[in-house]
């Protein structure tokens, strides 16, 4: 049984500047996009005509329990198993019914119901069957398609709300203007979002339940977990309670909306007409739109599917958000710079990095904090990151050895030694402080003077100029290993630090 998510092909946006990926520490697939993350750290897929989607704009998007995901495009009907799109025109006992497809829904057993000119149908185990007598409607253009948990079926069209029978076709309301959107709360009420009205249908029978307070109302409309009935317009969203239509947040959310979807985190995705994509968590509003890779600013539909991803449909395209295992870090979530050089983990689980040009990062818990001149930073180009015993960060800054410690910057020249040179790398062993610098040669930092490295007062091959070290690292042995450009210096506790090629030594390996 195909699913989408399991077939899918990675698409890679080069529009985006990837600079920090952190590795998750769960592996755990969980439903709902995380709402901890911004919506460029979403995994993002994006299928256009051309890459294969059939037609432009994509209007209506589901899922059918063999986990085909199914699309009413500009071109038609449209199946999607997150490789391949096939265009389907459905076919009742071996008879092409030949009419356009104008309305698709899940049905309340989760089966997709297709609605063309004439014809309802349903799709049941690989095979298209009416499901209501063949009848045309008495009037008007079909707009959106609806099964409520009683079986009953509705369509909305652009001036009527019928309810189709097995007898025929019955109008519930006639002179509505544009029907968007049907949502069944949890006593069985059917909401009916009209551009001038909400309706709702209540044991067979239709009420106006709010007028709208001008043109433009009900373009979206659904019933989130907390049972709030959220109402989109023209104008953006409003929160239909028991006193009545109220906006929400009015200026957060501009503009045309023209689809919402709650997903199982419990973040508002809402679909603009000229703002691309909106989600609302915890009250605050953040976008994703046509800059930051969404197909189009139009969006058309949304859907979230089994796995947790969300599908949106716009008028260009097809995109897909979804949880990854990586996360990308830019300065959207507060790093100094969108260009990466060096990053360790300290003791206490925080992550610094070091953006070169902006300053250094500490992240903790998913927050970032910048840490900049303006904090006292030396410099905003550095090298040699390190993180000492005593919980000292050091690196070396253009201006000599900085030491980073209780939120203060101290600053080591060594007098002028190491304000001339670059320093290449930086590590400690249990004499202290171990710095390279591009004198190529290594030096001991002690009470704020350098001088030749050595072990237990003995010179190394790396103590005089003529070598240059990238980076030194101390293993949990306590072996000290120096990559260099004549390659790995290896020096080991109890060893003599003999030069390359003596007889008794293992202290460089090729």
């Amino acid at each position: 049984m195909p699913t989408v998510a399991a077939k899918a092909v990675w698409s890679v946006g080069a529009r985006f500047a990837l600079l920090l990926l952190i590795i998750l520490s769960s592996t755990s697939a969980t439903l709902g996009l995380d709402r901890n993350k911004q919506i460029d750290q979403y995994g993002h897929d994006v299928w256009t005509s051309q890459n294969g989607l059939p037609g432009e704009a994509v209007y209506q998007i589901l899922q059918s329990p063999d986990g085909y995901l199914w699309l009413r495009t500009s071109a038609g009907l449209v199946r999607f198993d997150g490789v391949r799109f096939v265009p389907v025109d459905p076919v009742v006992g071996n008879h092409p019914i030949n009419e356009p497809i104008k309305a698709i829904c899940k049905g309340v057993d989760g089966d997709l119901l297709v609605r063309s000119t004439s014809r309802t149908l349903i799709y049941k185990e690989g095979v298209f069957s009416d499901y209501r007598p063949p009848a045309p409607l008495p009037g008007g253009d079909i707009r959106v398609l609806f099964e409520s948990r009683e079986h009953d079926v509705f369509v909305g069209s652009d001036a009527f709300i019928y309810l189709i029978e097995n007898d025929g076709i019955r109008t519930l309301r006639s002179d509505t203007s544009w029907i968007f959107a049907f949502s069944e709360d949890d006593k069985g009420v059917v909401w009916i979002g009209g551009l001038n009205a909400i309706y709702a249908y209540r044991n067979g029978t239709l009420s106006t339940d709010a007028a709208a307070p001008g043109k433009g109302m009900g373009t979206a409309l659904i019933e989130d977990h907390q049972h709030r009935r959220w109402v989109g317009a023209l104008d953006g969203i409003y929160v239909l309670g028991p006193d009545g239509l109220k906006p929400f947040a009015r200026g957060s959310i501009r503009g045309e909306v023209y689809s919402m979807a709650e997903d199982h985190d419990g973040n508002l995705w809402v679909g603009t007409g000229d703002f691309g994509l909106l989600r609302l968590t915890g009250g605050e509003v953040s976008s994703f739109s046509l800059t930051d890779g969404l197909s189009d600013n139009r969006v058309l539909s949304l859907y979230e599917d089994r796995e947790g991803s969300l599908w949106v449909g716009t008028s260009n395209g097809l995109d897909r958000l979804r949880n990854v295992p990586l996360t990308t870090l830019t300065v959207k979530e507060n790093l100094p710079g969108n260009r990466t050089s060096m990053a360790i983990e300290a003791r206490d689980g925080s992550v610094y990095v070091f953006c070169p040009g902006g300053g250094l990062a500490r992240i903790r818990d998913g927050k970032v904090t910048a840490i900049t001149a303006k904090d006292g930073l030396p410099n905003v180009y550095a090298n040699g990151l390190f993180e000492a015993k005593d919980g000292s960060l050091w690196l070396g800054t253009g201006g000599g050895l900085s030491r980073y410690r209780d939120g203060k910057f101290t600053q080591y020249t060594a007098r002028g030694r190491l304000s001339k040179h670059w320093i290449s790398a930086i590590n400690e062993d249990d004499e202290g402080l171990i710095v390279a610098t591009d004198e190529t040669l290594a030096l001991r930092f002690q009470n704020g003077e350098v001088e030749p490295l050595t072990f237990g007062g003995k010179t190394t091959p790396l103590s005089t100029p003529g070598n240059y070290t990238f980076t030194i690292y101390r293993d949990p042995s306590g072996t000290l290993w120096f990559g260099t450009v004549e390659g790995l210096f290896r020096f080991a506790k109890g060893e003599p630090p003999a030069r390359p090629g003596s007889p008794r030594s293992t202290s460089r390996s090729p």
